[in-house]
C-alpha cells in the first residue's frame, strides 16, 4: 500500500484553495493546516490514488467525517462524509474536485442534476462521463431548524422535500460568466437525528436523516438547534458532497430536473 510521501504541513496544500462545510462535521473550529497536521499525526492518513505528479490523501474519521488532500497541482484540500445512502447518477467532472452528478430513478431516468464536491474527483478528471453508484451527502452551511411544517411556513418557508443545486443551474444554463460551486439549497423533513463526536477534534455535530427527494445524509453543526427530532424541518444553505460507492447497487430516487428538484410538499 502507498504512503504519503509529504505531511500536509510542508505540502502546498496548507496554503490551497478549500472548502466550506467543516462546522458541519464538527471541524469549524480548527484551522485548515492544524487540521491536516492533526489528521495526519494520527497515522491513518491514506493514500486515495497516485497522480502524475503527486497523491490524493484521505482521512477518514470514525464518525464518518472525511478530509481529502490533493498533494498535485493545482492543489485542494476539501471535506467529505462517509454516507449511508446510495444513488446512481451519471459522473460528470467540471474540475479537480467538483462533479456533475445527473442523479437516476430505479428506471435509469434523468431525473435531478447535483453539482458535488468528489471524493474521488482528482482520479476522474480525465475520465468521460461514466455511470456510477455514489454515496450524497449535504453538509450545513447556513442553516435553520424549524419545529414543524407550520413553523417552516410562518417564517416564508413554501415547500419541503425541496432541493436546487447551484451549481447545476450554472452548468444547465450554459452561459459561463459564473463558475459552478457545490452550494445548494434544501428544505427537509427530519426523520431521526443522532450526534456523532468528531474524533479529530472532540467537536459533535448532527448526524440527520431526512425524507428528501433523493437519497441523501445530511450533517449540521451541533449549535444548529438543541435538539433534532422527527419531523422538524431543516432549511437553508448547504454543500454537497459525494462519494463514488464500493458497491454497485442504485438507491431509488425522484425529483424534478434542470438543478432544481423535489418531490412536491411531505
Amino acid at each position: 500500500m502507498s504512503t504519503p510521501t509529504e505531511t500536509p504541513a510542508d505540502s502546498q496544500t496548507a496554503g490551497a484553495r478549500t472548502t466550506t462545510g467543516l462546522t458541519a462535521l464538527g471541524m469549524g473550529g480548527v484551522p485548515w493546516q492544524e487540521l491536516l497536521e492533526k489528521a495526519y499525526s494520527t497515522g491513518t492518513l491514506s493514500v486515495t490514488g497516485e497522480l502524475s505528479d503527486g497523491q490524493l490523501l484521505a482521512f477518514n474519521d470514525a464518525s464518518g467525517a472525511q478530509l481529502f488532500i490533493l498533494a498535485a497541482p493545482p492543489y485542494a484540500a476539501y471535506a467529505g462524509f462517509d454516507a449511508l445512502t446510495e444513488c446512481e447518477a451519471e459522473i460528470s467532472m467540471l474540475s479537480d474536485v467538483l462533479a456533475l452528478l445527473s442523479v437516476h430513478d430505479d428506471e435509469g431516468n434523468v431525473v435531478c442534476d447535483i453539482a458535488a464536491n468528489l471524493a474521488q474527483g482528482p482520479l476522474l478528471v480525465d475520465e468521460p462521463t461514466q455511470l456510477g453508484t455514489v454515496n450524497l451527502s449535504a453538509l450545513g452551511v447556513d442553516t435553520y431548524v424549524y419545529s414543524d411544517e407550520k413553523a417552516f411556513s410562518d417564517a416564508g418557508g413554501a415547500t419541503t422535500g425541496f432541493v436546487i443545486s447551484h451549481g447545476a443551474a450554472v452548468v444547465n444554463a450554459g452561459s459561463g460568466d459564473t463558475e459552478p460551486s457545490a452550494a445548494g439549497d434544501v428544505s427537509f423533513v427530519v426523520t431521526s437525528a443522532e450526534k456523532r463526536t468528531n474524533g479529530l477534534t472532540g467537536e459533535s455535530f448532527w448526524h440527520v436523516n431526512v425524507d428528501a427527494p433523493f437519497p441523501v445524509d445530511l450533517c449540521l453543526p451541533e449549535s444548529a438547534a438543541e435538539s433534532i427530532t422527527k419531523g422538524n424541518i431543516v432549511a437553508g444553505r448547504v454543500l454537497f458532497t459525494a462519494s463514488v460507492a464500493a458497491d454497485t447497487s442504485a438507491g431509488g430516487c425522484c425529483g424534478g430536473g434542470g438543478g432544481g428538484c423535489g418531490c412536491g410538499g411531505h
